[in-house]
């Protein structure tokens, strides 16, 4: 390559850096990023301001050229509300329980190619994949990106459904907790070697026969899809890797291969219920327009707590669905605590419970003798809601053993804390709308029409006609 065409591609790359980074600070300077960190667990109205470049910027990645870093002269083009999005704020503390060998000396820190793997990276390998001893493989990149066991287990058993695509495999950290609880798994990556990876992966787990691993872009794989229906997509981008927790904030347009908005696109158009896996310091107002621009009014922002060595934010999940405003508004912190054998041993005791106690199985004798303590009366209890559910539902909620490589319990209930209504949630709404735009008092006739509004029509209109009512204000 010529050494002047060297220094023109040099120059251009340095001034399209530098083109971002004025509009994203530009950006942060007019409206300071909402991060998951402030936001209180419940419902937060998001009223996301842009400008029409940093907007265009945003969901096309077009960039003007010499973009001004300074927010004075952006505010001279237009600062405005583009668009509105009810954030369901829920919090998911994790405990992850690996079982070490015993006994065993240490394996040395692992070579992949001629990098070694950083010591804080190789002393987390079971927190990646608990059954790393196996066999596991990883290429240097997966040892940042790759989806802790703990983390990607919980989303399967959020995920269970007919098919699920992940538009991100890697070396299948999700997609093999999804083969766990979901009938069929569609793994998509562009790297081939990564793909061989997550198959050799999926072995080691018992569950490489359901799913199929595919060798594409994910967008082009999204347009030319004629499979069987999809049930959820789910989309772990790459974040550019350790470096991004140097930024203030992290923004959709940090990673520019792949794009992620390109992503998102594609999987809404795929199916329409997305799951989305950020860092903790996302803008939720990028968020909030992407929601908003692909027509869900409302979604889920589950931000996931690690217990040690210290409670700490450790991610972000964003759940996109028609139904997230049919879930409820969440209300308290759900704990749980993953690994392997635990988790063996509680499905054995869900199964036990309705064999022993349901109403062909026990009868009114041995209840009587159950409610002479409060254990028994509790374990009564527990067997009487069991049994509401099975009248219901009309299956039984029996768990059969897993094995080894075997599915887990395929539940379809909403997780703890989310036990609300839609009357809940219009009230919130409303309460959330009148203090972003400057209505303070508690029953002022803005909160009542508010009110009004959100109890006669769905709330994508809702929110629609809001967004256009400031927008009119404005003058825009």
């Amino acid at each position: 390559m010529e050494p002047e065409h060297c220094r023109n591609e040099l120059n251009a790359l340095v001034c399209d850096f530098v083109e971002r980074l004025c509009l994203k600070a530009s950006c942060a300077a007019l409206q300071p990023p909402l991060l998951a960190e402030k936001l209180p667990l419940g419902l937060s109205v998001a009223a996301p301001k842009r400008t029409a470049a940093s907007l265009r910027w945003l969901l096309r990645g077009e960039r003007p050229a010499n973009a001004p870093c300074d927010p004075s002269e952006q505010e001279e083009a237009g600062l405005a509300v583009v668009d509105l999005c009810a954030l369901l704020v829920s919090e998911t503390v994790l405990v992850h329980y690996t079982p070490r060998p015993k006994g065993i000396t240490p394996p040395p820190i692992q070579q992949s190619g001629e990098e070694a793997i950083d010591e804080k990276y190789w002393k987390r390998r079971y927190n990646y994949f608990a059954r790393f001893d196996e066999g596991i493989r990883m290429d240097p990149g997966a040892w940042f990106e790759v989806t802790p066991e703990s983390v990607a287990r919980h989303i399967a058993d959020r995920f269970q459904y007919d098919t699920v695509v992940d538009g991100t495999c890697g070396v299948g950290g999700n997609a093999i907790q999804f083969a766990m609880t979901s009938r069929s798994v569609v793994a998509v990556d562009t790297d081939a070697q990564r793909l061989a990876d997550a198959r050799h992966n999926a072995r080691i787990y018992g569950v490489a026969d359901r799913i199929r691993f595919v060798h594409d872009d994910f967008v082009k794989f999204a347009d030319n899809y004629t499979g069987a229906p999809v049930d959820a997509v789910f989309l772990s981008p790459p974040w550019g890797g350790p470096g991004h927790l140097d930024c203030p904030h992290f923004s959709l347009r940090d990673v520019q291969v792949p794009d992620i908005m390109q992503l998102f696109a594609a999987a809404a158009k795929l199916c329409p219920r997305v799951a989305l896996y950020l860092p903790r310091h996302t803008d939720l107002h990028e968020v909030a327009i992407l929601a908003a621009q692909h027509g869900f009014p409302a979604v889920e922002v589950e931000k996931v707590f690690f217990q040690h060595p210290t409670p700490h934010l450790k991610l972000v999940v964003v759940y996109f669905s028609s139904d997230v405003a049919q879930q409820g508004i969440p209300k308290s912190i759900t704990q749980k605590s993953v690994g392997r054998d635990r988790a063996q041993r509680l499905m054995q005791s869900k199964a036990s419970v309705p064999e022993l106690l349901s109403a062909s199985a026990a009868g009114v004798l041995l209840r009587a003798v159950y409610c002479r303590s409060y254990l028994g009366r509790f374990v009564v209890s527990l067997a009487l809601r069991l049994e509401e559910g099975e009248s219901v539902t009309g299956r039984t909620c029996k768990a059969p053993h897993r094995g080894q490589g075997q599915p887990r319990q395929r539940l379809r209930s909403g997780g703890k804390g989310s036990c609300s209504n839609p009357v809940e949630i219009q009230r919130a709404t409303a309460q959330n709308l009148c203090e972003a735009f400057g209505t303070t008092a508690v029953e002022s006739d803005a909160l009542v029409s508010a009110r009004e509004l959100l109890a006669e029509v769905p709330l994508t209109n809702a929110l629609t006609l809001a967004k256009n009512a400031v927008q009119d204000d404005q003058g825009m």
